[in-house]
């Protein structure tokens, strides 16, 4: 069993070392434990991969800028775009949610490393795949699209050849929430800029919660953890 080890820092010095446990393929687990104790995140001691833990309380911190798991994901992907293992999963740092259970991760581990007999395929498997257990609904798409169309607007649409109308289908029968897995080619099918985009947007974009009247009584850090939650599934999915 592998330990959990709380990052300070992220160097291309620190991820290499984390990733080097399988000569075929590289895996490591970003966990946003923000405002969790160290009970609270025992769980992860039993997965088989080395950690990256966004966490105040456990150690200093890698990250302390944006407390939503968005923001340390966004900072993460910005800032070790070059120095990627094959695969990173990304969670929360909590055992259990109303969207996912830990039979869902043993799951997710057990086929893992089922696959390691074949990376190839095992890396196409699993570009990109989202392991919440909740679907979003066209009704949400329609309520949403807004708040989406102001962040496509704001940045995120010229890192994409289409308008935002034509990427309909990326959240309609998706699933939400931001744990998933993905592989480091599907994360560098866009550009580092992308992501170093998103972290900005994260930490510096107010009043998005009033585009849309029914988050107004949101925090504007809460909703913007929500639209990168909803454009999860289009930003690593095979859309261009």
């Amino acid at each position: 069993m592998i330990g959990i080890e709380f990052l300070a820092s992220n160097t291309a010095r620190d991820i290499t070392k984390l990733t080097s446990i399988d000569k075929h393929i590289s895996i490591i687990c970003v966990v946003s434990a923000w405002g969790m104790t160290e009970n609270d995140v025992l769980w992860l001691e039993s997965l088989p991969y080395p950690i990256v833990a966004y966490s105040k309380e456990l150690r200093p911190t890698v990250n302390d800028f944006h407390r939503t798991e968005a923001g340390k994901y966004a900072h993460f992907l910005c800032n070790n775009y070059d120095f990627l293992p094959d695969l990173v999963i990304f969670l929360h740092g909590h055992a259990t949610a109303w969207h996912r259970t830990p039979e869902i991760i043993i799951d997710l581990i057990n086929k893992i490393e089922e696959g390691r007999s074949n990376p190839k395929k095992l890396l196409t498997d699993f570009a990109y795949f989202s392991f919440s257990s909740v679907v979003w609904s066209e009704e949400e798409f329609v309520k949403i699209f807004p708040i989406l169309n102001h962040t496509w607007i704001a940045f995120l649409g010229k890192h994409f050849v289409h308008p935002l109308e034509d990427y309909g289908d990326f959240i309609k029968g998706n699933k939400c929430c931001s744990e998933f897995i993905v592989s480091s080619a599907r994360i560098r099918t866009r550009p580092r800029e992308l992501w170093c985009d998103f972290f900005h947007f994260l930490n510096t974009a107010v009043g998005v919660r009033m585009i849309v009247p029914v988050y107004k009584d949101l925090s504007d850090e809460k909703v913007k953890g929500m639209i990168f939650e909803w454009f999860v599934p289009l930003l690593f999915g095979p859309f261009q």
